[in-house]
């Protein structure tokens, strides 16, 4: 029930904030670890380690490097396969995943 007003009440996230003296959630999205968007798409953290190399939008270091769903979700459907829409992008996370299983039954 807290979340709920929370997302209904954007000012209320700043007021809040500015009282406890730390950064306000950016209004870019939700920002998730490595294991839950390699989850999102169906693929290894080992794999998502790799889209990272090659550019995938972070944010943070170490222990703490935290994935920006939003902008993420842009990067992939731009630089992966020529995905152009949010459910292209879920068509290439079930392939990906099909393949994986393929893999594993061999």
């Amino acid at each position: 029930m807290v979340l709920r007003v929370l997302e209904d009440s954007p000012d209320l996230v700043q007021r809040l904030s500015a009282i406890m003296g730390t950064p306000a959630p950016s209004r870019d999205g939700l920002l998730v670890t490595k294991a839950e968007y390699a989850g999102r798409l169906s693929y290894s953290v080992r794999k998502l380690d790799q889209l990272i190399a090659a550019g995938l939008p972070t944010s943070g270091k170490g222990r703490a490097l935290r994935i920006p769903v939003e902008a993420a979700d842009q990067w992939v459907t731009v630089h992966m396969g020529g995905a152009t829409a949010e459910n292209d992008l879920e068509v290439a996370a079930l392939a990906s995943a099909r393949r994986r299983a393929h893999r594993r039954a061999l």
